[in-house]
């Protein structure tokens, strides 16, 4: 009897686990399937960033193709066609995005990130007064969502209007990458906060209610969203894709490539875009051996991968979660005006010259036989000119491209070579770089085991500027003493003595009155410095943007300030001049 009530309660345990539901061995999955190169070998002194349109048939992309020495945007089918140029310019260009009606594009242009807009029909340009990154057109097709260069804040522009609102109030982090989500009504973004923490953002535009989606350990580069507005997929600066659901911030593994693709080769994904279909993506795709000490993006000193389209292949996941798009909401952000009650706003540039300053450093050593390839990168505190680069000394094969300052050399003997470069504008200002290469024999990597790792190069300092007026409204107008706050923090291993800042301000010399340049008299490791330049109105100053910068002088040498600040000057003397 005990034998046979032993055996029913070991029948039933085992009818009670055949039965109990099994959790999968893997987790949700998404996978880029079947990946296309749509064109390969696409170059970028920064970043390739394409994007699908709203009709989820063309892409359009910034960056050099074959044969290109400006950066350019075109637009390419997403079934695989030749690319059409519809953008060229001497300047870099960045984050071209479609309205939704597919009669305009919106881009950043520059190192100042300036916002522009192309009217695709009429192909004329229209320079903004303001600068940002990512930017992208809101559904009513006249407002820009963008992320502010120079607080970091996310904002909005009216484009009929000239208005502009600020939506994030943030002053210790920043927030980048603003995407607007499916409903039409809520944006979501990354906020990368002190100490390495990064955290995905979501909120309505209006009211600015933040719900926190995420958060990690882990640089993110980009971000894009299913047609739901449940998934989100991050780019890494590895290459690598993670995925997470914005319900529960379930993790998600993201796969490149399909199973049959060779295990010794890794592919790699970054600034990708989810198609509006949701069947698809779209990224910059690069791919190398598994063991391989090559950086990925990075050839001959250039950001360089091939557009590439995938399909999107979910497992473990409710298709609901993918292709359910959200209602959408209509909201306007600005109230609407008479095109007679607009004010008409005329930008300028201004009559005194800042000459151009060469900021890049060149690399000190190249190798017998390889090609030696170095871009000098100036900063122009003058928006509206134009650089131009030339060589006065070096050797006789060497080639400079005057537009882009890409200075390219074969080497053919070893030595010492002495070169010297310039930059001018197109008002006579100028400035000129020296500098040596060593070339070394060629070595035979055969008798080498182990290639040392490549180390992140350090930015040398830290900063930030802010404006801070008496009756903190942001504007400077004629007789109001503000200040300007420069915050400063060494990144050396040592302490700096004796740093001295001359800033850079964008006005006529009887606009504004401000303070001689600052002297930092010792930097310690690490530790933020701030210092307070007076600046005042006076009765000449002009209804523009007024853009500050500056430039720090060290014993090794002159470094821009990593930062800049923008501040807006209202004059009523001056009407709408």
């Amino acid at each position: 009897m005990r034998l046979q009530k032993v055996a029913a309660i070991w029948l039933s345990a085992l009818v009670l686990m055949t039965c109990a539901p099994r959790k999968s061995e893997k987790g949700p999955r998404i996978r880029f399937s079947n990946p296309r190169t749509l064109i390969e070998k696409v170059q970028s002194g920064y970043v390739i960033v394409p994007r699908f349109n709203p009709d989820a048939q063309s892409i359009i992309f910034n960056g050099r193709l074959g044969g290109d020495y400006s950066d350019c945007i075109y637009l390419i089918a997403a079934n695989g066609s030749a690319p059409e140029k519809i953008y060229e310019s001497d300047e870099d260009l960045y984050f071209p995005s479609m309205s939704p009606d597919q009669k305009q594009i919106v881009f950043s242009k520059g190192l100042s990130r300036h916002l522009n807009v192309m009217n695709l029909d009429t192909k004329a340009v229209t320079a903004l007064p303001v600068y940002g990154s990512s930017p992208t057109f809101l559904n009513d097709g006249a407002t820009i969502l963008y992320s502010n260069v120079i607080d970091g804040n996310l904002n909005l522009f009216n484009i009929p209007s000239s208005e502009n609102r600020e939506i994030t109030k943030s002053y210790l982090t920043a927030n980048s990458y603003p995407i607007l989500m499916p409903d039409q009504s809520s944006v979501a973004w990354i906020e990368n906060i002190r100490q390495g923490l990064f955290r995905i953002n979501q909120s309505p535009v209006d009211s600015l209610f933040v719900t926190r989606i995420f958060q990690f350990y882990a640089p993110v580069l980009s971000m894009t969203c299913s047609p739901s507005g449940q998934l989100f997929l991050l780019t890494n600066p590895d290459g690598s894709v993670s995925g997470v659901r914005a319900g529960d911030s379930t993790s998600i593994e993201v796969v490149i490539g399909d199973e049959q693709d060779k295990t010794a080769i890794r592919h790699y994904a970054q600034f990708v875009h989810w198609s509006p279909q949701g069947n698809r993506v779209v990224y910059v795709g690069d791919k190398a051996d598994k063991n391989s000490f090559r950086t990925p993006y990075l050839q001959t000193g250039m950001f360089t991968g091939d557009i590439t389209i995938a399909d999107v292949a979910c497992d473990g996941i409710n298709p609901t979660d993918v292709f359910q798009s959200p209602p959408v909401r209509g909201t306007y952000f600005f109230p609407v005006k008479r095109i007679g009650e607009l004010p008409q706003r005329t930008f300028q540039p201004i009559s005194r010259n800042n000459p151009p300053r060469i900021v890049s450093e060149p690399p000190e050593k190249t190798y017998d036989g390889d090609l030696f390839m170095y871009r000098i990168q100036a900063v122009e505190i003058d928006l509206y000119d134009n650089l131009r680069y030339s060589m006065v000394a070096g050797p006789a094969n060497v080639e400079l491209l005057e537009k882009t300052g890409m200075l390219i050399w074969l080497p053919s003997d070893t030595g010492y070579f002495h070169f010297n470069v310039a930059v001018t504008d197109n008002r006579g200002g100028e400035d000129s770089q020296a500098f040596d290469i060593q070339v070394l024999p060629t070595p035979d990597w055969r008798q080498i085991s182990v290639l040392p790792k490549k180390q992140t190069p350090v930015s040398e300092f830290s900063a930030g500027m802010f404006f801070v007026d008496s009756d903190q409204d942001g504007i400077l107008t004629p007789g109001e003493s503000c200040q300007i706050l420069v915050d400063l923090r060494n990144n050396r291993p040592e302490p700096e003595e004796n740093v001295k800042l001359q800033l850079l301000i964008s006005t006529e010399p009887d606009e504004i009155e401000w303070g001689d340049s600052l002297i930092y008299n010792r930097l310690e490791t690490n530790l933020w410095n701030r210092m307070s330049v007076p600046i005042r109105g006076s009765e000449n100053l002009r209804n523009r943007p007024i853009v500050v910068r500056g430039i720090l002088e060290t014993q090794r040498g002159i470094r821009m300030l990593p930062a800049n600040l923008i501040i807006a000057a209202k004059n009523p003397n001056q009407g709408n001049k």
